[in-house]
């Protein structure tokens, strides 16, 4: 009798299992028409394969998208392989749909892109009109004239170059311009990334997971500073003031296991600017699991880097930002040469010293 209900139970257990299986989806609408619970499954299932292919172990990349380990490789089969060793590597590509974001005459368009070749094209894209929007050079831009993209169902998506769709100051009459050139009026530089199609990856999939425009009752928009799952979407200051908890992360400049220097930095930033920008280092230099002195002084450096670019970003330009704003206000009331007989004179470029005295 006790075999009989041991049996009974396992052909239960395979019959819920089965159930429970996950089908990846193939395509937009497929994607679309899963519960919201499996489309946040799903975009997850595509960081964490990014992940594995930036250098993450299997193990470090469900940890970091609260995933089940086992549940990775079962939904992404065409996309990794298990080595003799164990271990969980990347193929050079796989057939996994992403639901990425691409700009097109009439605006932002979500797309389903069919595997990691075309999502790396897209990313290389908007790498360029990066490049375009924050030094004005389009010639990266140019080599995308005549190319498309291809989606889930094999139609050729065209991808805007500088042609009649982009004008000098953006893509003219779409809410491309205002979503995506802009970002508070001035335009940052950014630091040059090791691999930035897969640092554009990351990011178009992690704003997937909240959707286009998702944004926190503040007017925080990055999606790295928002809290998973949260709904509505609350981003990390605004949550951990609403429990009476510290805004400020203590940041390790050169990684934790580089140094135990830290610089405090509001929790948003920290999540969604140097957060993201460790994630561009060589693994080997993050994490130095060998204690290695050299990677050591490589993170610090690394560090320094990007920790003051932050900086000069939040300290020091915005003062150079509100200097010329004045300059403009002055000028229009006063003259375009408003300075003229005042104490600022001393200070323009061309004045000469109100003193005749010779330096002794």
């Amino acid at each position: 009798m006790k075999r009989k209900e041991i049996r009974k139970n396992k052909r239960r257990s395979s019959r819920r299992s089965t159930k429970r299986q996950f089908v990846p989806p193939r395509t937009l609408e497929e994607f679309f028409a899963m519960p919201d619970r499996d489309q946040e499954f799903w975009s997850n299932v595509g960081q964490a394969v990014t992940e594995v292919r930036a250098g993450a172990s299997l193990r470090q990349a469900s940890h970091k998208f609260d995933l089940d380990q086992r549940r990775i490789p079962q939904a992404a089969r065409s996309a990794l392989r298990k080595l003799r060793n164990g271990r969980w590597v990347a193929r050079p590509n796989d057939r996994l749909l992403r639901v990425l974001v691409i700009p097109t005459r009439n605006g932002l368009r979500e797309i389903g892109v069919p595997d990691f070749r075309q999502a790396s094209l897209l990313g290389k894209y908007w790498t360029a009109v990066e490049q375009y929007r924050d030094t004005g050079d389009a010639s990266a831009l140019r080599e995308f004239r005549g190319k498309h993209i291809i989606d889930a169902k094999r139609e050729e998506i065209p991808v805007a170059d500088r042609s009649p769709c982009i004008g000098p100051s953006g893509f003219s009459g779409s809410s491309f311009l205002r979503v995506t050139l802009r970002e508070g009026g001035v335009m940052r530089k950014k630091l040059p990334q090791r691999d930035p199609e897969s640092a554009w990856v990351r990011s178009a999939t992690a704003a997937r997971r909240f959707g286009v425009g998702a944004q926190c009752a503040c007017g925080e928009t990055r999606p790295e500073a928002f809290v998973p799952n949260s709904n509505p979407v609350i981003c990390a200051a605004c949550d951990r003031a609403r429990r009476g908890k510290t805004t400020v992360d203590n940041h390790h400049d050169a990684g934790r296991a580089n140094s135990p220097i830290t610089t405090p930095i509001p929790v948003n930033d920290h999540r969604a600017v140097l957060n993201t920008a460790q994630y561009d280092w060589p693994k080997a230099t993050l994490e130095n699991s060998t204690g290695s002195p050299l990677l050591a002084r490589a993170a610090c450096v690394r560090g320094f880097v990007d920790t003051n670019a932050y900086l000069v970003d939040k300290l020091l330009l915005p003062h150079a930002e509100f200097c010329e704003l004045l300059d403009s206000m002055l000028a229009e009331k006063l003259g375009p040469e408003w300075w003229l007989n005042t104490d600022l004179e001393q200070f323009a470029p061309n004045a000469r010293p109100t003193s005749r005295r010779e330096p002794k």
